[in-house]
């Protein structure tokens, strides 16, 4: 498998399945073998925040924040958890004010 540098900003989130995640690049789907919850502990400095047990989203990228689901700015919609969702609502608008000049 050929490795292939990536800027944060340019992923839209990361995926659980089965023993692998799977990363969202523009339209593009690529698999690496790595464990979700490691990713987000590392990840999250960068903007990546766990809406659900499965999905970790890159914050630069929701353009909507539901109760059930969010939607991203290329149309995706991904679920959100019960749990998640206040703090969600939290950190995105944190996240868009700190980094509002980017």
């Amino acid at each position: 498998m050929k490795e292939q540098e990536v800027c944060c900003k340019d992923i839209f989130y990361f995926e659980a399945a089965n023993h692998n995640v799977r990363v969202k690049i523009g339209q593009e789907i690529f698999a690496c073998r790595e464990n979700i919850s490691k990713l987000a502990g590392v990840l999250e400095e960068y903007g990546f925040y766990p809406v659900h047990r499965g999905y970790l989203v890159n914050l630069d990228h929701i353009k909507l924040v539901g109760s059930k689901e969010i939607i991203l700015d290329n149309g995706d919609k991904l679920p959100v958890s019960r749990r998640r969702y206040s703090d969600l609502k939290i950190r995105h608008i944190q996240w868009r004010f700190e980094n509002a000049n980017e």
